[in-house]
């Protein structure tokens, strides 16, 4: 078993089986309730989460495993060497998943537990989400042959997931963009998809959508400033990426029951428009179900790769 920092380690193949795993699993839970039977994970989260918390946290009871729950701030990482502290939690589990501010630290963690780390998200990748969409994806179409795919709003974390693991599966992503989220930006990411046949950018919503029969979109600044405490130039990011936003209008440029998707929570107004959460054609609420069995699926993967 080893790290999950982003897909850069695995192969198509790899993924494939991820995303089999993932949906034999949904259809027969049953069968799996004993593949992870005295396994123990590790949540270590210094960020909020629904999401990721809870479907890791399920997912590793209804495998047969163990899971505990560390908030960063009351334990005594926040004291100490990162590093020694991770050899610490990683002697006690078989597996840690983290969410963490910051993909450096995220890496420190790593070399220092003997236990595997997997990203659950940080300011560069969000691998678990993107496996959870490629799953929807396949469940709405029953393939990927006939899938275009267009990411529209600000580049990020979840944009780089989603564009990398598109591009190692061979389907066709573009990214529609009015900006770019500067900390997400990551070398490694950046030489994989540029050279890519399968990977495009623009910034014409029209030309971003023309084609799509999947339109996916996120948040355009971190969550917590949608609420209060947004700066000058947040609030000057949210007025020039409104063009950007999934709306029913965007909606009639793609071709007819272009599916909708985004990765939660959502901000209705801002990056997505009124009623397109529960528009019939919408895929987010089964986009979420689905991190309980992808991240199932890439447990099981993991274990017994």
């Amino acid at each position: 078993m080893h790290d999950l920092m982003n897909f850069k380690s695995l192969s198509k193949s790899d993924l494939e089986i991820i995303i089999d795993l993932s949906l034999r699993i949904k259809q027969t839970p049953q069968a799996f309730t004993e593949a992870l039977q005295g396994k123990k994970l590790a949540l270590l989260f210094q960020k909020t989460s629904t999401r990721t918390r809870c479907s890791a946290e399920m997912g590793m009871k209804m495998l047969g495993g163990h899971t505990m729950y560390l908030d960063w701030k009351n334990t005594n990482f926040t004291l100490t060497d990162l590093q020694d502290e991770a050899q610490v939690l990683g002697s006690y589990v078989d597996v840690i998943l983290a969410r963490f501010l910051h993909h450096t630290d995220l890496l420190t963690l790593a070399a220092g537990s003997q236990a595997p780390v997997i990203n659950g998200l940080c300011e560069k990748y969000h691998p678990c989400q993107a496996l959870a969409d490629l799953m929807t994806i396949w469940e709405a179409f029953n393939s990927w042959e006939q899938v275009n795919i267009t990411y529209l709003g600000m580049a990020n974390n979840v944009s780089n997931s989603l564009s990398e693991l598109c591009v190692k599966l061979g389907i066709p992503i573009t990214l529609g963009l009015g900006g770019t989220d500067e900390k997400s930006i990551d070398v490694w990411h950046t030489e994989a998809t540029s050279s890519s046949p399968w990977y495009f950018e623009t910034d014409d919503v029209q030309v971003a959508v023309k084609d799509a029969n999947v339109i996916y979109t996120d948040t355009w600044i971190n969550l917590e400033y949608y609420q209060s405490h947004a700066t000058a130039q947040q609030k000057a990011t949210i007025k020039s990426m409104l063009p950007y936003q999934l709306n029913q209008h965007v909606l009639d440029l793609a071709p007819p029951h272009a599916r909708i998707m985004h990765d939660l929570p959502a901000h209705v107004g801002y990056e997505i428009g009124d009623g397109m959460l529960h528009h019939p054609d919408s895929l987010v609420f089964q986009q979420a179900e689905n991190r309980l069995w992808s991240i199932m699926g890439l447990l099981v993967f993991l274990f017994e790769a």
